[in-house]
């Protein structure tokens, strides 16, 4: 989703719109339905193309389409070394290509959705014990919306597809979202939200300073309409649980 910005400037210099080939793996289970309605989209074609190592945001990401016989000019947008500034300008980089900060992704307006004044983007979570701090990310993201949320906002249904979901997102007066994909996916439609991210204390050669380093690196530039809170790290789940 952070190399959108980078299509929507290719789109807006040329007029191409663009084939995205991808890998056909679980995390872009949901991403046809909401890339297809991108004005840059031309389609979207998934490939048995297999990834190894996610802890380093994909690797391999050098995927040629030749290979599955779609031919042509291509781009593969990755992490070609530790990023150093925001995902879109580090993977556009390596590329010579440019961002469009003014990109706001589309998400049509359905008459036929509830409006909810507040609204927690939950992801999908495994369970975890009260007594165990060390919580994968997914879990880390459920335990800090489950516990420093307002208590009467309404969940995200996921049972419906992410689609779905934005819409009701953009409905919404304010929507509270731990750090990943769909608190992306907020920055970029510029709905009004809180992220909450679970604070670490270093990363390789930069401090996490109240997380700036994270925010610089994931999130749009100067959206007024976002707000941080990092969790710190040392916090028990069972110390918030009334918070």
């Amino acid at each position: 989703m952070l190399s959108w910005p980078i299509a929507s400037w290719y789109y807006k210099k040329t007029g191409d719109k663009i084939h995205f080939v991808l890998p056909d793996i679980p995390c872009f289970s949901q991403v046809d339905e909401v890339l297809s309605v991108q004005p840059f989209t031309e389609k979207i074609t998934k490939v048995q193309f297999k990834v190894d190592n996610f802890s380093r945001g994909g690797q391999p990401y050098n995927l040629n389409p030749a290979d599955f016989g779609i031919l042509g000019e291509y781009f593969n947008l990755g992490f070609w070394s530790h990023p150093d500034k925001y995902c879109a300008e580090f993977f556009a980089e390596e590329h010579g290509l440019d961002v469009d900060y003014d990109y706001v992704l589309f998400v049509e307006d359905d008459e036929s959705i509830q409006k909810h004044s507040k609204i927690i983007a939950t992801p999908i979570s495994d369970a975890y014990s009260e007594n165990d701090i060390e919580l994968t990310k997914r879990q880390w993201g459920k335990y800090m919306l489950d516990n420093f949320c307002p208590r009467d906002a309404f969940k995200l249904d996921l049972s419906k597809s992410l689609y779905y979901n934005l819409k009701l997102c953009k409905k919404a007066d304010h929507v509270y979202s731990s750090d990943g994909g769909i608190s992306i996916a907020l920055d970029f439609m510029r709905v009004k939200q809180t992220v909450y991210y679970k604070e670490r204390e270093t990363v390789p050669g930069k401090l996490y300073a109240f997380g700036e380093w994270f925010e610089d690196l994931y999130y749009l530039p100067n959206n007024p309409n976002r707000h941080f809170i990092p969790i710190r790290m040392n916090i028990l789940p069972s110390a918030a649980k009334n918070w």
